[in-house]
């Protein structure tokens, strides 16, 4: 007899499995997946290039602070590596000993992949180059459902926690109004219940099927990573807010909500390269309410600018790592 442990493990892989191949064979249809992508594209930079020039005014007004903007380079680039860390930490957490440089270096090599069309070059190009690392396949098609899990809980409850202290930048009443002063205890439980189940998940499903000498650390751990990368994009996006309009009164808490909430919704589009137009236009969609709109897309912009180049840096910085660890083995 099966036991319900078993079941509840079974339950999830089956649902995580039905879900994979349902967008496998979404993808499949080429011709309307890109029918979609040029329309979600489209309608992006029609939204965001119509704020721009409808505030051409306003934004030529404002001049570059190098110094808030070095700042949030330096932000980013933490984040950047904090998500490659929690792949590592991920690959522990599997029983599997791939080292740190190496499984960073697959993070980021394959962060740059996701700019090319859609997701799927993201984490295809995950799992070849992880593949002579792990022992069974399916090994990494966990990890990277565990990934996915972190990133997207994390980001779900750090959105949620920052939601009661973001609503007093949002100059609209009926935003207001959805979320009182008073129902921020209840929003931090229902952050730290979703984190909760989704350690829990990750942690029974890895010991019953996966690697049965999984330890609860790794998994607090590897979510504390998450939380702690989305905190370091929040922070990046609020020093990106401060360099071109340091006074604008804006506090952090509305920069951390927009930031998960573009992200993730951006990472849902699947057809989109790297969120392309989505992540920014749902960033300004947000900030608005807290700025100008026309200066609400120039940060979301900007903040773009700023990931793509130090996810590329980053990998720059780790290849030579690596090149110079492989160099001094063969010596």
């Amino acid at each position: 007899m099966v036991s319900l442990k078993n079941d509840f493990a079974n339950v999830i892989l089956n649902a995580l499995h039905r879900i994979s191949d349902s967008v496998r064979k979404f993808r499949e249809n080429k011709i309307l997946v890109t029918i979609l992508q040029l329309t979600f594209i489209a309608i992006s930079i029609l939204y965001l290039t119509s704020s721009l020039f409808q505030n051409q005014e306003e934004l030529q007004q404002l001049q570059l602070n190098f110094v808030w903007l070095i700042l949030a380079l330096v932000a980013t680039l933490g984040a950047v590596f904090m998500g490659s860390i929690s792949w590592y930490v991920i690959l522990q957490i599997l029983g599997q000993k791939l080292n740190l440089v190496d499984a960073i270096y697959i993070h980021l090599y394959t962060n740059i992949l996701k700019y090319l069309p859609g997701i799927g070059w993201q984490q295809g190009g995950k799992f070849i180059l992880s593949r002579p690392y792990v022992e069974k396949k399916r090994t990494i098609l966990w990890g990277m459902s565990i990934e996915y899990i972190l990133l997207f809980s994390g980001g779900i409850a750090f959105a949620l926690f920052a939601l009661p202290w973001a609503i007093d930048n949002i100059k609209n009443k009926f935003i207001q109004d959805l979320v009182p002063e008073d129902e921020w205890l209840w929003l931090t439980i229902l952050a730290g219940i979703s984190l909760a189940v989704s350690v829990y998940v990750i942690h029974k499903i890895t010991k019953k099927i996966f690697y049965t000498h999984a330890k609860w650390t790794f998994s607090l751990f590897s979510i504390l990573l998450v939380i702690f990368g989305w905190l370091l994009l929040s922070l990046a996006l609020y020093l990106v807010g401060l360099s071109l309009a340091p006074m604008n009164g804006i506090a952090f808490p509305i920069y951390a909500l927009a930031t998960p909430v573009a992200f993730l919704l951006g990472l849902s589009v699947i057809f989109v390269p790297g969120g392309l137009g989505i992540r920014e236009s749902v960033m300004a969609y947000i900030l608005q309410y807290a700025l100008s709109p026309g200066l609400a897309v120039l940060i979301a912009l900007l903040s773009r600018f700023c990931i793509a180049l130090m996810e590329l840096l980053a990998f720059v910085i780790i290849a030579l790592i690596r090149k110079v660890i492989l160099k001094s083995q063969k010596e």
